[in-house]
């Protein structure tokens, strides 16, 4: 008897305290106190009618050199609460139409999700807007996946003689291309476990693509083990306002301040992004480089309070080193952002809206044509 009052006891005290704990985590967002602040989406009006997101099931990737490529020829839906729209890949896995008969006039566009076009469709990516202001086709080999510059240039390296072209755009996150292809980061925090990626090497030649070795058991028990966590995680995510005190403990442990990489990141790290974009460059072949840079709310709101120290930075140091090359074009979107930068984004996404798609493209091609 005395074991159940215990038992009854402690169970009491801990609803208690998840109420509580809950209590202050939502009061602490509405105040912004923590590095995250984002309300669940259980709350948000748009899932009052029980919205359930929903993903392709097939499978959607494969294996390159390069890390996790998409399937050719193959349609995925991708619907959120605030978003829904079909990605297609062509011959050779991107998100284009076709590249077979193409006109003379052809750029060549690399980057992560923002030059994929994640979450609008077609007809709302940058690439579709770049393609109908510059009246040239454009190559969309953007991914999404946590791609980065190490990847960038393997890309390049692979494609650039398949498809001919006159000038490259390579699009630049500061937020977390810095990390996307750091082996340190990522073993450190065991999120290495079944993800395919090359990494820079520690070595003298840190283009030299390193990969974590894995058997294929191993591999499969690991992705298995990732996607029941993952769900746990999300459930906590989609319904509870005490995630964003457990996400901000987790980055603080990691060491992140809660500002991206414009302002904080590794000398490591500046280092090696720099020797891929100059790799880059030097394999272009004096063809037209342009690199875009693009900061995410979290970088524009730092740049409120911290003006422009991000310009100190190494890397952007490096860029600004690399624009003193005759073919190469430095953008740097921070620089034009409108009053109401918000609309840029999606209410329940960190991407580009079909409005921010708009406004980088054309943002782009004015410095395009008249360079």
């Amino acid at each position: 008897m005395k074991f159940v009052w215990f038992v009854a006891k402690l169970s009491i005290i801990g609803i208690v305290f998840i109420i509580f704990f809950e209590f202050f985590s939502f009061l602490g967002t509405k105040l912004e106190l923590f590095l995250v602040n984002d309300t669940p989406r259980f709350y948000k009006t748009s899932l009052n009618s029980k919205y359930t997101p929903k993903y392709d099931s097939k499978k959607l990737y494969t294996t390159k050199p390069w890390g996790d490529w998409k399937i050719p020829n193959r349609s995925i839906r991708h619907q959120t609460e605030c978003f829904d729209y079909t990605l297609s890949t062509n011959e050779v896995g991107a998100r284009d139409t076709s590249f077979e008969r193409l006109n003379k006039q052809k750029i060549f566009l690399l980057g992560d999700s923002f030059a994929e076009g994640w979450g609008v469709k077609d007809s709302e990516t940058s690439q579709f807007y770049l393609e109908k202001i510059l009246k040239k086709e454009v190559l969309n080999f953007g991914s999404a996946g946590d791609l980065g510059p190490l990847q960038y240039l393997m890309i390049y390296e692979h494609f650039k003689q398949k498809y001919k072209h006159q000038e490259i755009l390579v699009y630049f996150l500061p937020s977390n291309d810095f990390s996307d292809n750091d082996a340190i980061i990522w073993e450190k925090y065991g999120r290495n476990i079944g993800r395919d990626r090359p990494y820079f090497s520690n070595k003298e030649n840190v283009l030299t693509p390193f990969y974590f070795k894995k058997n294929k058991a191993q591999k499969i028990n690991n992705k298995k083990k990732i996607i029941s966590v993952n769900k746990i995680k999300a459930w906590i995510v989609y319904h509870t306002y005490s995630s964003n005190i457990l996400r901000s403990i987790s980055y603080l442990a990691q060491g992140y301040s809660g500002v991206g990489g414009y302002y904080n990141s590794y000398e490591y790290q500046n280092r090696n992004v720099i020797s891929a974009f100059n790799k880059l460059v030097e394999i272009a072949e004096q063809k037209l480089v342009t690199f875009v840079v693009i900061p995410t709310i979290g970088d524009i709101k730092e740049k409120n309070k911290s003006k422009d120290i991000y310009k100190t930075q190494l890397w952007f140091k490096g860029l600004k080193k690399l624009e003193l090359k005759k073919n190469v074009t430095l953008i740097n979107l921070m620089e034009s952002l409108p009053d109401n930068y918000k609309t840029l984004f999606h209410d329940c996404d960190g991407h580009w809206s079909a409005h921010g798609n708009k406004w980088a493209a054309k943002t782009i091609a004015d410095i395009i044509k008249n360079r």
